[in-house]
């Protein structure tokens, strides 16, 4: 009598068949995964910004003192605020970093580095001075997130200096 576990297993043709199975399910799977992970990664960066300018606002009221964001274009402490292009970015990118500072004697509050190269994050203005009562007033207009000018974000900023993020679109309503 023989016993049944002796010829317990999988044949060639049924592990074939799991592995085209599986195959065809990654190949569905996997542009969808990436997808996720680009929109979690500039949510991320988005975030960023917004926790950035939460920080400038609150150290503004806090210190009675106006506070600076605005746009850097180098990690160490040899420029600060920067309006020109830098490297492959134009000047109007502030994936090139940014900063945190007191306005009267540009003590570094906060610094962020330059994002991954794929990812723009373009305004017109440069700069967000918040005064002693953190508003920004018409100091900053809006700034758009993008990952290879796909999976926009605009961050909108009103004159009070409350922040919204709008995905999908190029223009806050």
């Amino acid at each position: 009598m023989r016993h049944s576990l002796l010829y317990s297993g999988f044949t060639l043709i049924e592990i074939l068949i799991s592995i085209t199975v599986m195959s065809i399910l990654l190949a569905i799977g996997a542009p969808s995964m990436q997808h996720f992970v680009i929109e979690n990664r500039l949510n991320s960066t988005v975030n960023q910004f917004v926790a950035a300018t939460i920080f400038a606002r609150s150290e503004a009221i806090k210190r009675g003192r106006p506070v600076q964001l605005c746009r850097s274009a180098d990690s160490a402490n040899t420029s600060l605020c920067v309006g020109t292009a830098k490297d492959a970015r134009d000047a109007n990118d502030w994936g090139s970093g940014w900063v945190v500072m007191l306005l009267d004697d540009q003590q570094v509050l906060l610094r962020q580095g330059a994002l991954p190269d794929k990812v723009r994050v373009t305004g017109t203005k440069k700069i967000i001075t918040y005064n002693a009562d953190g508003n920004p007033g018409a100091s900053f207009g809006n700034l758009v997130f993008a990952y290879n000018d796909q999976y926009s974000r605009i961050v909108c900023m009103s004159r009070s200096g409350r922040v919204r993020v709008l995905v999908g679109v190029t223009v806050c309503a």
